[in-house]
C-alpha cells in the first residue's frame, strides 16, 4: 500500500486543532468544582445552616413551592439577612481557593510520579539492556530526525507485555517512549508496523500533546480522591441523618440535585477527555503517514454490519481513549472526523461552562463579592466571566471554523450552518440549569421550565453567527494567514456570550424561578400617579412598565451595547478589508477556495437607510399625535409613552430593514439582517434625537416644549437609555427575521459585488461610526450610576410592611397554604430562639427599668415630679421597639397582631415619654406610661403563644 494514499485537499494543520483549550477548559472545570464542594462540606462541617433562619421568617418547608418559600425571605430581606449574618458561620473565604491548590499540588505530585509508576517494575527496562547493537536505538534517532524532534527521546521496553505497541510518558519537555516487549520481535518481523508505531509515538511528542494529557489525568485522579470521594460521602451521611427529619421532602430534591450534579460531572469530564484523547490519537497517526508509515499498519477488521451493532459499537466508543480502526483508516483519506461538528463536545462544553460559572457566581454570592457584594464588578469580573468564557468560546469557536473550513475546501460539501451544534451547546446549558438547580429551592424542577428553551435558541444563535462569520471570512479573504481573523471574531464571541451569561445570572434564573419580571406593582404606582393618562393610553401604559422594568438591567451592564455592536461591526468588515478575488492563499495549503463574491454592499446598507427614512417618517407622524393630547395627559407617564412609542417606531423599522436584506440576501441572513437592522435603528434614532432636539420649531410637531431651540442634552439624557433597549430589541428581531427568511427560502446565489473601493469606504464609514456611537452610549450608560429615573437618588425610601408586602407579591405570584402544625411550632420556636425571645426579654427588662426610674408617690404629690431618670429608658424602649420593627414577623396570624400593636405602641410612647421628660409634661407622660403597658401586654400575649 503507498505510504501517502489519495486523500482530501484539506490539511488538519490548517488551523489550529483546539485539543489544548478543551484540556484546559476540563481542568478548570475539576479546579473550580473542588473549591465550591468542598466549600459546601466546610459549611456543613461548620454546622451552619440556613433553615433556622428560613423558619423564622416563616418558610414552610412542605409546602414545596419555591415562589412561597421566596417570598418571605424576600418580603422581610433586611431580618433574613441579618439573621443569617449572626447566625450562620460561614467557613473562612480561603477554603475555596485552598482546596483547588490541594488537588493542583496533589496532580503536580501525580504527573512527576506517573512515569515512575509505570518503570516501577523490574520488567521495564531500558532500551540499551536489549538492544546491545544499538540498532533499534538507530531506527528511533532516524525516526525522530524524519518527524521533526530536534532530540531523541528516551526509550524503554516493557517486557511484561508482549503487544506491538507503546506510549509516550513524561512531559513535553522530558519524554520517555515505552515500547512494549512485541516490538522487539516487530523490528525484524513486522518491520512496517514497527515503523508506524515509533513514528505515532514520536508524533505525540512532536505535538507537544503529552504534558497536557497526563496533567489532565493527573487532576482527575487527584479529584477523584480528595473532592469526589469525600463530597459524596458528606452528602450520603447527611441524607441518613436528614431521613429522620419530618420535613425531609422539603430535602429530598436538594439531596437528589447533589448526587445527580456530582454523577453528571464525572461522566461529562470522562466523556470529554476521552473525546479529546481520541482526536489526538489520530492527529498522530497523520502525523506517523505524513512521514513514511503505512496506512495498513493500522487496519483491521471490518466494521459490523446492522444498525443495532454499530449503535452499540459508536456507544462503547465513546468511552474510549483511542478511536475504532475503521474510523483511523478513514481518517487516512479523509481527515472529516477532525473538522466535523460532534454534539457530544458541544453538549459537555455548554455543560462544562455552565457548571464553571455557576460555581465562581455562588462563591461570590456567598461572601458578598462582585456583582453581588462591595467589590465592584470590575474587580472580578475578569475571573468570573471572561476567563471561563474564552476558553469555551475557544473550544466552541475553533470547531466550528474548523468545520467551515472543511466544507468551503472540499468539493461536494458545504459548510454547516451552525444550528446542529448550538442546540447541543445551548442544550448542555440547559441540562446544567436543571441539575445545579439554581432556579430552585424546594422543589424538583423550576417553576417555568419552558424558559430552558431561551438557553437553547442562544446557543443556536451563538454558533450560527459564528458559523457564518467564518464562512465569511474564509470564502472572501486572500492574506497570509486567516488566523488573525478567527480571533477577532472569537474575541467578539467571547463579550457576546459573557453579556448573555451577565443577562441570564441577574434576570434569566429569576425568569426560570417563576418571577413577574414586569410586576404589576408599576403598573398600579402608573395608575394612582396619573389617572388620566393611564386610563386613556392603558396599553401604551403597560408597554411603559414592561420597558422599565427590562431597562434596569440593560443599562446596569454597558458591555451589552459593545456585544451588540460586535455582533454587526465586526462582520461588516468584511467590506472594508480587502477580498480574495482569484488564486489560492497559503493558508489553504494545496486546496482550492471557489471564491464566493460578498452580498452587494448596497443590498445591505440602503435597506437600513430607507427603513431609518420611513421611521423618520413614522416619528413625526406620532409627535404629531401626542401633540393632540390634553394638556392633562401631559406629564410624567406621558414622557415615557412618548420614548416608548419612538422605541417601537425603531424596532419595527429594524424588522422592515431586516427582512428586506434577508429576503436579498443568497447567504449569511444572519449577518445580513443584524447589519440592515442595526443600521436603521441608529439612523433612525439619530433623525428622533433631531425631533426632539428641536422640539417646538414645528407647531404640529411639539410634544413638550412650546417655543423653538435647541435642546440636544436635555433630550439625549431622556432617550439615550431607552436607546439601548431599542438596540436590545433591534437584535432580538434581526434573529427572528432571519431565521423565519432561512426557513422560507430557499439559498440563492449571490450577485456579483460593485465596485470595491466606494464599497470599502462607505463600509468602513459605517464601522467607525458604530463604535464611536457605541462608545457615546456605553458612557452615558454608567453602571455606578443611579437609574436615571430615580432622580439620582441612591437609597430607595424606606416602605411599610403593606406596601413590601404588595410588592414581593407583585414580583413573586404565588399560593399560600395553611402549614401543619408541626411546622407551626417549627417556626415559633426558629422565632423564638433566633432573636424573638431576645427582643421580648429586652422590653422586659426595659419595663422593670422604667418603674424603677419612676417618681416616688410623695413626688407626684407635690407636682414637681423629676421625669429626667425616666428618659434614658424611654429612649432605650424605643431602640429596641426600632429593632423589633425591623425583625420577622411572627408566623402565626394570632401572635403577629399582639407583636405588631407592642412594636407600634411601644415606639409611640417612647417618643411622648421622651418629649413629656424634655418638657416635663407630667399628663403626656402618663399617657406614656399608659400605651407601654398597653405594649407590655401584648407582649405578654406574643409570650403566650410561643413553644415552651
Amino acid at each position: 500500500m503507498d505510504t501517502a494514499p489519495a486523500r482530501s485537499g484539506v490539511d488538519e494543520r490548517a488551523m489550529t486543532a483546539g485539543t489544548t483549550v478543551r484540556f484546559a477548559l476540563l481542568v478548570v472545570l475539576l479546579l473550580v468544582a473542588s473549591g465550591g464542594w468542598m466549600l459546601s462540606v466546610a459549611t456543613g462541617l461548620y454546622g451552619s445552616g440556613t433553615w433556622g433562619c428560613r423558619l423564622a421568617a416563616g418558610v414552610d418547608p412542605n409546602d414545596g413551592g419555591d415562589l412561597a418559600a421566596a417570598f418571605h425571605t424576600v418580603v422581610q430581606r433586611d431580618a433574613y439577612q441579618a439573621c443569617l449574618a449572626r447566625f450562620v458561620r460561614q467557613p473562612p473565604g480561603w477554603v475555596m481557593f485552598a482546596w483547588p491548590l490541594l488537588v493542583l499540588v496533589v496532580a503536580r505530585m501525580l504527573f512527576l510520579a506517573l512515569p515512575w509508576w509505570r518503570e516501577r517494575r523490574g520488567l521495564v527496562v531500558p532500551l540499551e539492556k536489549v538492544d546491545p547493537g544499538d540498532e533499534i536505538r538507530a531506527v528511533v534517532k532516524e525516526l525522530a530526525g524524519e518527524i521533526g524532534l530536534a532530540q531523541t527521546p528516551r526509550v524503554v521496553v516493557d517486557l511484561a507485555k508482549p503487544l506491538i505497541d507503546g506510549v509516550v510518558l513524561g512531559s513535553n519537555s522530558r519524554p520517555t517512549v515505552c515500547m512494549y516487549n512485541g516490538m522487539l520481535s516487530a523490528r525484524t518481523d513486522h518491520p512496517e508496523k514497527f515503523r508506524a508505531v515509533l513514528l505515532h509515538e514520536l508524533a505525540h511528542i512532536r505535538n507537544r500533546d503529552v504534558t497536557i494529557t497526563y496533567a489532565t489525568i493527573a487532576t482527575w485522579r487527584a479529584f477523584l480522591v480528595l473532592v469526589l470521594l469525600p463530597y459524596v460521602t458528606w452528602y450520603v451521611l447527611a441524607v441518613v441523618d436528614g431521613l429522620a427529619s419530618p420535613f425531609w421532602p422539603s430535602y429530598a430534591p436538594t439531596m437528589a440535585r447533589t448526587f445527580l450534579h456530582a454523577a453528571f460531572l464525572v461522566v461529562l469530564v470522562y466523556l470529554a477527555r476521552s473525546d479529546v484523547l481520541r482526536s489526538r490519537e489520530i492527529y498522530a497517526d497523520l502525523a506517523a503517514v505524513r512521514h513514511g508509515a503505512r496506512v495498513h499498519s493500522w487496519t483491521g477488521p471490518e466494521q459490523a454490519e446492522g444498525k443495532l451493532r454499530r449503535a452499540r459499537d459508536a456507544f462503547v466508543e465513546l468511552w474510549l481513549t483511542h478511536p475504532r480502526r475503521q474510523l483511523r483508516e478513514k481518517s487516512f483519506t479523509d481527515p472529516a472526523v477532525l473538522f466535523h461538528l460532534k454534539a457530544l463536545p458541544m453538549f459537555l462544553t455548554g455543560a462544562a461552562i455552565t457548571m464553571i460559572i455557576s460555581e465562581i457566581t455562588g462563591y461570590l454570592k456567598k461572601y458578598g463579592l462582585g456583582p453581588f457584594g462591595v467589590a465592584g464588578p470590575w474587580q472580578v469580573q475578569v475571573i468570573a466571566l471572561y476567563a471561563p468564557i474564552t476558553l469555551a468560546t475557544v473550544v466552541v469557536g475553533v470547531a466550528l471554523w474548523r468545520a467551515v473550513l472543511y466544507g468551503v475546501l472540499t468539493p461536494g460539501q458545504s459548510p454547516p450552518s451552525g444550528v446542529g451544534a448550538g442546540l447541543w451547546l445551548g442544550g448542555g446549558m440547559a441540562a446544567a440549569e436543571l441539575v445545579l438547580g439554581e432556579a430552585t429551592i424546594y422543589q424538583a424542577l423550576p417553576s417555568r421550565i419552558e424558559a430552558l428553551l431561551l438557553v437553547v435558541a442562544v446557543g443556536a444563535v451563538f454558533t450560527s453567527w459564528i458559523a457564518q462569520c467564518a464562512q465569511l471570512w474564509i470564502t472572501t479573504w486572500r492574506g497570509r494567514s486567516i488566523a488573525p481573523l478567527m480571533w477577532m471574531t472569537l474575541a467578539g464571541a467571547v463579550l457576546v456570550l459573557s453579556s448573555w451569561f451577565v443577562w441570564w445570572q441577574y434576570q434569566g434564573t429569576l425568569l426560570l424561578a417563576g418571577v413577574q419580571l414586569a410586576p404589576d406593582e408599576g403598573l398600579r404606582l402608573f395608575t394612582e400617579a396619573y389617572p388620566a393618562t393611564a386610563a386613556a393610553h392603558p396599553t401604551m401604559t403597560w408597554a411603559v412598565n414592561v420597558a422599565m422594568s427590562t431597562l434596569a438591567v440593560t443599562t446596569r451592564w454597558p458591555l451589552f451595547l459593545s456585544a451588540i455592536g460586535v455582533l454587526w461591526v465586526v462582520p461588516l468588515l468584511a467590506w472594508v478589508l480587502r477580498p480574495r478575488t482569484e488564486g489560492t492563499a497559503s493558508w489553504t495549503g494545496a486546496a482550492e477556495v471557489t471564491a464566493e463574491p460578498l452580498p452587494q454592499l448596497r443590498k445591505v446598507l440602503l435597506p437600513g437607510l430607507l427603513a431609518a427614512v420611513l421611521c423618520w417618517g413614522a416619528a413625526a407622524a406620532v409627535q404629531a399625535y401626542l401633540h393632540g393630547l390634553p394638556l392633562e395627559q401631559r406629564n410624567g407617564l406621558y414622557i415615557h409613552i412618548y420614548l416608548v412609542w419612538m422605541l417601537l417606531v425603531m424596532v419595527a423599522s429594524s424588522a422592515f430593514a431586516a427582512v428586506v436584506a434577508s429576503l436579498l440576501a443568497g447567504r449569511l441572513r444572519l449577518l445580513v439582517a443584524l447589519i440592515a437592522g442595526h443600521i436603521a435603528t441608529l439612523v433612525g434614532f439619530l433623525g428622533i434625537l433631531a425631533l426632539a432636539a428641536f422640539d417646538g420649531c414645528v407647531a404640529p410637531l411639539s410634544t413638550f416644549q412650546e417655543t423653538c431651540g435647541f435642546r440636544l442634552d436635555m433630550m439625549w439624557s431622556s432617550i439615550a437609555p431607552y436607546l439601548a433597549l431599542t438596540l436590545v430589541a433591534t437584535t432580538v428581531v434581526a434573529v427572528v427575521v432571519s431565521a423565519v427568511v432561512s426557513v422560507l427560502r430557499k439559498t440563492n446565489d449571490a450577485a456579483p459585488s460593485g465596485k470595491l473601493a466606494p464599497r470599502r469606504l462607505a463600509a468602513g464609514l459605517t464601522c467607525a461610526a458604530a463604535a464611536l456611537f457605541t462608545a457615546v452610549l456605553a458612557n452615558a450608560s454608567d453602571p455606578w450610576r443611579p437609574a436615571w429615573w430615580t432622580g439620582g437618588a441612591e437609597d430607595q425610601p424606606q416602605v411599610d410592611a403593606a406596601t413590601a408586602d404588595r410588592r414581593a407579591r407583585s414580583v413573586d405570584p404565588h399560593v399560600e397554604t395553611v402549614p401543619t402544625a408541626q411546622t407551626k411550632t417549627a417556626q415559633l420556636t426558629a422565632w423564638r430562639d433566633h432573636g424573638g425571645v431576645e427582643l421580648l426579654d429586652r422590653f422586659g427588662g426595659h419595663w422593670g427599668n422604667l418603674t424603677e426610674s419612676l417618681p416616688s408617690p410623695e413626688a407626684w404629690a407635690t407636682g414637681f415630679a423629676d421625669l429626667s431618670r425616666s428618659r434614658p429608658v424611654c429612649a432605650d424602649i424605643g431602640k429596641t421597639a426600632r429593632e423589633a420593627g425591623r425583625y420577622f414577623r411572627v408566623p402565626d396570624a394570632e401572635a403577629q397582631v399582639f407583636w405588631r400593636k407592642l412594636v407600634e405602641q411601644a415606639e409611640e410612647a417612647s417618643n411622648d415619654c421622651d418629649r413629656a421628660a424634655a418638657g416635663r409634661d407630667r399628663k403626656l407622660f402618663l399617657q406614656s406610661v399608659g400605651k407601654l403597658t398597653e405594649a407590655a401586654d401584648a407582649g405578654l400575649e406574643v409570650y403566650k403563644r410561643l413553644p415552651r
